[in-house]
């Protein structure tokens, strides 16, 4: 039986922390579960010590208003501490300018990002703390769900590629060796390189989605290991959740081209994942409803529509968009966070707009 039962349509983004007074004014309205995040730093803050108070926190909080909780661990791309600092450097994804992304400012925009690497040592221990976190929240309200594909939108090519640390290259080699059958001049013809030596073969820097034609091997290599990747973590979780953002095609292709646009993994993903774990689908998409119509991520996931859960910024999307959701098919909404302006409460009127879209959801879908 899924977590989320039949007649729920939206989902709480409880960020940042709401009061239990206005948690329960949320509950009175029909909203059910709340979702949010387990800092893995706050939580392992030296290696092997854990302190669970703060995820517990969360979960109680939402008992006493009455409310399930869905907890990603951790998230796809964490930002500042959220990944425990104290590991070696190569247990972290690398760039290919050196930058090691463990609390390193990766887009340049002063984010702070820090992101385990999927091949090493690293992906073992990520995994070792999603299997803590399940055993420990096994409880009829509460359930763990995996944050993303292990970091996708930095992993794969585009915007920021970071697979140069030493267990990614070693990864790539014995990768590309085996493919290839040891044929280096073969292998540098499909890939249009010259390297001289199987010890100095690199993946390819792809800086747009029209290069990866470029560079069939880095591709083939990448969708693999990703897709191992995956299938491990969610493997780990009573159900399949697998959150991204949605990106224009235009953007996509112009950007980016890893599961961060939507136009790579995601439709396998979808269509496999659930046969191959025999689990439930859950999709989370963020910034779905564009008015240029160009759904990068939405094209992807139609033949499993009615499992999609999009995410709005703030709840007053929830009157933009709750009537086109609705007829494009989406399962339901995840809303939230509330404003600053407004002091980290849901006012009346936005305890109003769920109402209304809860009314509008049951509707036509019971």
């Amino acid at each position: 039986m899924s977590f989320l039962l039949p007649d729920e349509f939206i989902i709480l983004y409880d960020f940042p922390v709401l009061a239990p007074d206005n948690l329960k004014c949320i509950r009175d309205t029909g909203v059910k579960t709340m979702f949010n995040e387990i800092d893995w730093h706050g939580v392992e803050r030296e290696r092997g010590v854990y302190d669970w108070a703060a995820p517990d926190a969360l979960v109680e909080r939402a008992r006493q208003a009455g409310m399930k909780s869905l907890l990603r661990v951790p998230m796809s791309s964490p930002a500042a501490y959220e990944v425990p600092l104290f590991f070696p450097d190569d247990w972290y994804l690398r760039s290919s300018n050196g930058a090691i992304w463990r609390n390193c400012d990766g887009y340049g925009n002063g984010e702070r990002h820090t992101c385990m690497s999927l091949w090493g040592p690293g992906a073992e221990q990520q995994l070792k703390f999603m299997r803590l976190c399940v055993d420990r929240y096994n409880a009829p309200d509460v359930i763990c769900l995996a944050g993303g594909p292990h970091g996708g939108e930095v992993i794969l090519p585009g915007m920021i590629p970071t697979y140069w640390g030493i267990h990614a290259l070693a990864a790539f080699r014995q990768y590309a060796e085996g493919k290839f059958g040891g044929d280096l001049a073969e292998f540098n013809r499909a890939n249009n390189t010259e390297f001289d030596a199987w010890r100095n073969v690199l993946p390819a820097d792809l800086p747009t989605y029209r290069d990866m034609q470029f560079a069939p091997t880095t591709v083939a290599w990448l969708s693999r290991d990703l897709w191992k990747s995956v299938k491990e973590q969610q493997d780990v979780f009573p159900e399949i959740w697998l959150s991204l953002v949605e990106r224009s095609i235009p953007f996509a292709e112009a950007v980016e081209c890893g599961p961060r646009s939507g136009n790579w993994l995601m439709k396998d993903l979808c269509d496999y994942l659930p046969d191959e774990l025999h689990k439930d689908l859950n999709v989370l998409l963020w910034q779905v409803n564009r008015a240029d119509g160009n759904q990068g991520a939405l094209n992807n996931v139609r033949d499993c529509m009615n499992k999609t859960w999009i995410g709005s910024e703030y709840c007053e999307g929830l009157y933009r968009h709750t009537a086109s959701s609705i007829a494009a098919g989406l399962r339901g909404f995840i809303t939230g966070p509330v404003r600053p302006e407004h002091g980290g409460r849901f006012e009346d009127w936005m305890l109003e707009a769920m109402k209304w879209s809860l009314a509008q959801w049951k509707a036509a879908r019971l």
